[in-house]
Parts: C-alpha cells; sequence; structure tokens
C-alpha cells in the first residue's frame, strides 16, 4: 500500500510539475477511523487553472480488517478548453451511454465534432478485488452520438468483456432525449445483453413544465450491476433487478418555497411494492445557504415496509459559522421486537475563520434493528493551498 498511496501522490501532484507561473490546485483528502486507524479513504485530486486543460484524480482505499487496500481510481485527464477532444488514462469508471459502467485500468478518448457528432472509444483491462489474476481480461467498448440542433439527439453504445479470453459479458445500448416543445422533455435509454439477447436495462422519462410546476411520468427497469460493476471495488451490491413506474410532481409554491411529491410502485426480485414521499423546502435567503426541509416518507416492501419522517435544517449562523442537523424518525410495520421507532440524528458545525482554512465536525446518533445505540463522529480541517 505504500507504493499505492505514493504512486496515487505522484500522480494527482504531476500536473503541478510545469512552469512554476502557471497557476494549480491540489487537493488532499483523507478519512480515518478512531476505531481502527489502518482503515480508511484517501482521495488526491490536481487541477489546471481556468480554463481548465489538464487534471488528475485519484481515490486509495486503505483496507480495513482483513480486506486489503487498493487504489479505486487513479486517473489523468486532458481536455481540450473548447470541448472537442476529452481523453482519460489510468484506472477510472467509464459510463457511456445506456451500457453498464465499466471499471477499467486503460483508456478512454471521446472527440466531438462542430456538427454535433461524438465518438468516444475505450478499452483496459477490467479490474478486479483482493488483486486476483487477470491474465488475457480486457473490456472494449464505445458510443456514437449525433445531436440534432437544440431539439434532440440519439446515441448507439457497445461494449465487450472478456475474461481469461472467452467472452463474459457483452451489450448495446441507444440512448435518446427530444425536447420537442419549450415545456416537454423526453428521454429514454435501452441496454440488450446480446449473449441472451434479453432487455437489462430500460428507463423512459416525460416531463413538464409550466410557469410554477413541473410534472413527470417514469418507469425504470434496472440492475444493480447497471449502477456499479459486479466486480469493481466500488460495489456493495447484490444484482437484484428491480423495477419502478410512476410519476412525480415539483411545485415552485413561493419564491423560496418548494414542494415535491412521488409515487411509484416497484418490483424487487419480482416481489411488488410501493413508495410515496412529500417534501417541502423552504429557502432562508435568495442564494439557499440557508435552508429548512421536512419529508414524509411510505414505503411498501414485502417484509420491510415502514414509514418515516425527516426534518433538515442548515444556517449560516455568521461569517464564520454555519450549522446544519437532520433528524428521521421511522416506524416499521412489524417491529419483531427491534423497537416501536427507530431515530436517526445528525448534528454538523462549520468553522471558516480565513478563506484557506476550514474546521468542521459532525456527530450521528441512531438506533436500528442492528444496534440498541450508535453514535458516530467525523471531523475535517481543511487548508487551501494558494488561494487569494
Amino acid at each position: 500500500m505504500r507504493h499505492a498511496v505514493a504512486g496515487a501522490a505522484l500522480l494527482a501532484g504531476s500536473v503541478t510539475s510545469s512552469v512554476s507561473s502557471a497557476q494549480y490546485r491540489l487537493r488532499a483528502d483523507a478519512y480515518f477511523s478512531a476505531a481502527d486507524p489502518s482503515s480508511g479513504l484517501l482521495v488526491l485530486s490536481g487541477e489546471a487553472h481556468k480554463p481548465s486543460w489538464l487534471t488528475a484524480e485519484t481515490v486509495v482505499w486503505l483496507g480495513t480488517g482483513d480486506h486489503p487496500g487498493d487504489v479505486m481510481v487513479a486517473s489523468v485527464r486532458a481536455r481540450d478548453p473548447s470541448g472537442y477532444i476529452d481523453a482519460r488514462l489510468g484506472r477510472m469508471l467509464v459510463t457511456a451511454g445506456a451500457i453498464r459502467p465499466v471499471h477499467i485500468d486503460g483508456g478512454d478518448v471521446k472527440v466531438r465534432a462542430p456538427w454535433g457528432t461524438t465518438l468516444e472509444v475505450f478499452g483496459g483491462i477490467p479490474v478486479v478485488s483482493n488483486f486476483q489474476p487477470r491474465d488475457y481480461d480486457w473490456a472494449v467498448g464505445g458510443r456514437v452520438a449525433q445531436r440534432f440542433g437544440e431539439v434532440a439527439s440519439l446515441g448507439l453504445s457497445y461494449v465487450q468483456m472478456r475474461e481469461t479470453g472467452v467472452v463474459t459479458h457483452e451489450e448495446m445500448g441507444i440512448d435518446a432525449a427530444m425536447q420537442p416543445a419549450r415545456w416537454l422533455d423526453a428521454a429514454a435509454t435501452a441496454a440488450v445483453d446480446l449473449q441472451t439477447l434479453a432487455l437489462s436495462d430500460a428507463r423512459i422519462s416525460l416531463a413538464s413544465r409550466f410557469s410554477k410546476v413541473r410534472l413527470e411520468l417514469f418507469a425504470v427497469e434496472r440492475s444493480p450491476s447497471h449502477l456499479l460493476p459486479a466486480t469493481s471495488l466500488f460495489s456493495a451490491l447484490g444484482d437484484v433487478p428491480s423495477g419502478r413506474a410512476g410519476g412525480s410532481i415539483l411545485w415552485h409554491a413561493a419564491p423560496r418555497l418548494d414542494v415535491y411529491g412521488e409515487g411509484a410502485g416497484e418490483s424487487l426480485a419480482a416481489e411488488p411494492g410501493a413508495e410515496a414521499l412529500l417534501r417541502t423546502t423552504l429557502r432562508l435567503d435568495d442564494r439557499g445557504l440557508g435552508a429548512l426541509g421536512l419529508e414524509l416518507r411510505r414505503e411498501s416492501t414485502p417484509g420491510a415496509s415502514w414509514s418515516g419522517v425527516r426534518g433538515t435544517a442548515r444556517v449560516p449562523l455568521s461569517r464564520l459559522f454555519a450549522a446544519s442537523t437532520e433528524l428521521e424518525l421511522v416506524a416499521p410495520d412489524d417491529p419483531r421486537g427491534r423497537g416501536v421507532v427507530w431515530p436517526w440524528g445528525l448534528v454538523a458545525l462549520r468553522f471558516r475563520p480565513f478563506p484557506t482554512w476550514e474546521a468542521a465536525s459532525a456527530f450521528e446518533a441512531s438506533a436500528s434493528p442492528t444496534a440498541v445505540s450508535s453514535l458516530t463522529g467525523l471531523v475535517r480541517l481543511s487548508y487551501v493551498l494558494g488561494a487569494k
């Protein structure tokens, strides 16, 4: 891991090795657990001053217990300020159109033409956990898309993954978006597994906007592997297919008051369910630096149905201090002896005495089916190098 961290730091800091007259930004974030200081997360990033043409990013998982650490992301990105060429090299998570995300060690190049055509090509070796062998493993794919003025766009994507030279996954996707009128938006994506010729992912959305109201109808059929690759170091999800269909409404009831409602029917592993929520947000200033929120939620899932209420507050106390808090109360339909109500609360305070320094702390307390009580704290200290 010492070599991984050193290489990550060298990569993120590489953009600062040019002439001293140029302006660059280097940022490092490290998170450690007081209960197990050997575990944690290290995030390093470097960026050239605007207009940015070169950036570098590294995310290192430091490991915990018997699970060794590893580099999750370590990539350099070169981007033409005009937006016509965008290239990445290293370890990255590639998302291209409707196909599933791919976590690879390799490269990704995207070229955009002035007439609206976009061509993307990527390839490399799939990332696996615990340093498993990757002999003859590789993944290739790409996407071609065309924009039709400001009205519509259409894209076609493809990915093939091999393990020890044998095709383990092959998928083709299509994505489309259209705005036939200023008040109407439509979008759809679909992905087909070419090995089974089965629909592996689909989404369709139709939204309309009026003066103070936005209405949306949607339907989604998705596998968790389309959110994160099953073999990725990021992944903590099981591959359980799910579907949702419903609608939502957003109402700007007042200049600083928004009301949002959503209702949907669900299918999780072929079991029916439903969910509904109502959320209100009151901004305390025009910029939204302070806000109060209240949310009511109902989840009806076989074996895990519950009702809950959530309140939030974000308040700038002064030029130096800002505070925020959240409180949730969940009442399960069937407590099963695990408590009638499960509370969760968070209190946070931020202190910024100078533009270059910032200190923040947060404390979380909860009770759940797995813990009678739990208390967690987080402290963060930030310093910006070279800030004006």
